[in-house]
């Protein structure tokens, strides 16, 4: 009897969930509502949105990936995702551990 071997190579990725525009937006207001609008590293508040009802970068709460990273194929899913606060997610991408 012959034995079959896996040949080498690289293997196919799995699609990973990838939100945009409105599912986006409705993802961040599902976190936003489930951290009670506070960052979830720090305990910050971080609005959802500004006074005149816009996304202002510094102000308002972004989407982290917590398990897996996007680059590692990580889903836009309200369990892979947390709620974070401007300086907690920038100080992340920069790889700087502590919030400031």
């Amino acid at each position: 009897m012959s034995m079959i071997y896996h040949k080498p190579g690289p293997r196919p990725k799995k699609k990973r969930i990838k939100k945009e525009g409105k599912d986006r937006f409705l993802l961040r207001k599902a976190l936003s509502i489930r951290a009670y609008q506070r960052c979830e590293t720090c305990d910050r508040y971080a609005a959802l949105l500004d006074g005149d009802g816009n996304f202002n970068l510094i102000l308002c709460g972004h989407t982290s990936h917590f398990y897996h990273s996007a680059g590692a194929g990580g889903d836009d899913t309200l369990e892979n995702c947390k709620y974070e606060c401007w300086y907690c997610h920038d100080g992340k991408h920069r790889g700087d551990k502590r919030c400031k």
